[in-house]
């Protein structure tokens, strides 16, 4: 029996669905600053193009549940960033990212059951159906809250 090729992704929101009274403008800043209540930048105008064309490639590639005919595809996300959700840290610098990253693989690498307890947390884990998941992410800002829809790749028929 052939196994099913699926094609998972994960990504983070980044503020993408926030709206533009969420953002803050600051002339001291170069790079996009996250809050869970809104992003300072440079300029407005540079996240509000960026959060309509990654609104845009999410929604699509959100809907979709296949790659032609013989790859399943889902996409999941981390909000406001992976290290939000997994450490509950906003605006860690990209030079700690790795750091954070490998301190997760060494907690839990050899205990997926408290790795499965961890993800499911009804702290930042979405309730509800793929698609639910999606909706409730573009709403009140939450894009930049910690949420996140990755527990849904843990249901018992996928273990």
């Amino acid at each position: 029996m052939a196994r099913k090729k699926v094609v998972i992704v994960i990504v983070d929101m980044d503020g993408a669905y926030i709206n533009e009274d969420a953002i803050k403008q600051s002339s001291e800043i170069q790079e996009f600053k996250y809050t869970e209540t809104y992003i300072l930048a440079p300029r407005i105008e540079k996240v509000v193009e960026r959060n309509e064309r990654k609104a845009k490639n999410l929604n699509v590639l959100s809907c979709l549940n296949r790659i032609n005919v013989s790859l399943d595809y889902s996409l999941y996300y981390f909000s406001c960033n992976q290290e939000h959700v997994l450490h509950n840290l906003i605006g860690v610098p990209d030079n700690q990212k790795k750091f954070f990253a490998e301190k997760f693989n060494d907690q839990y690498e050899d205990n997926f059951d408290e790795f499965k307890d961890f993800i499911r947390s009804e702290e930042f884990a979405v309730k509800g159906s793929y698609l639910e998941t999606w909706e409730f992410i573009k709403k009140d800002n939450n894009s930049l809250k910690r949420f996140s829809n990755i527990h849904l790749l843990l249901k018992e028929e996928n273990l």
